[in-house]
């Protein structure tokens, strides 16, 4: 599914592919980006949670191509229960989320996310602020950072995972916690 244009929404936008992908069922979709579109830095402008509920890769045309900012109002990605996905090449930033864990991304009960090749940056919510994990989550170069956690208690400022964490090649640092 190609992915055209850097809209919130509407035809060849990444949320549409996604919603796309959602209607094929069981099967895996990978979601590209237009090479002749994401060729320059580009940032999808979010309006509301991306929300992916079913079995995909989204692979981005690099993280200094492409970001996906929640705008310092929403958080960017949510990852639902028992969904799978694997997403790379793209920056995610000024995701918020209050009250509540995962600004940047939250992987749901049971969902499994790699993330390869990415930063999660500038990110603020409860706990986890930058990515917060009940499932399974891998983060394989990923740079996790300049990240905010506001809650009290336990927060991770970064990270913070109740299910299974593993970290290949990944940097987290100068993140903040209350």
């Amino acid at each position: 599914i190609l992915v055209r244009n850097a809209n919130d929404s509407g035809a060849d936008s990444l949320r549409q592919a996604i919603t796309t992908a959602s209607s094929n069922g069981a099967d895996v979709d990978d979601l590209l980006f237009d090479a002749a579109v994401f060729n320059v830095s580009r940032t999808l402008q979010l309006a509301t949670t991306l929300q992916i509920n079913t079995n995909l890769n989204l692979i981005g045309p690099g993280a200094d191509l492409l970001t996906l900012s929640g705008n310092d109002a929403v958080r960017v990605l949510f990852i639902g229960d028992n969904a799978r996905a694997a997403i790379s090449g793209l920056r995610v930033t000024g995701g918020r989320s209050p009250g509540a864990p995962g600004g940047g991304v939250r992987v749901g009960i049971m969902a499994t996310l790699r993330l390869h090749q990415a930063h999660v940056q500038n990110n603020q919510a409860e706990d986890g602020a930058g990515v917060f994990n009940e499932g399974t989550l891998l983060l394989d170069g990923v740079t996790v950072s300049g990240n905010s956690a506001t809650g009290f208690g336990i927060a991770g400022g970064g990270v913070s995972s109740t299910g299974t964490l593993t970290l290949r090649n990944s940097t987290i640092s100068g993140n903040s916690a209350s």
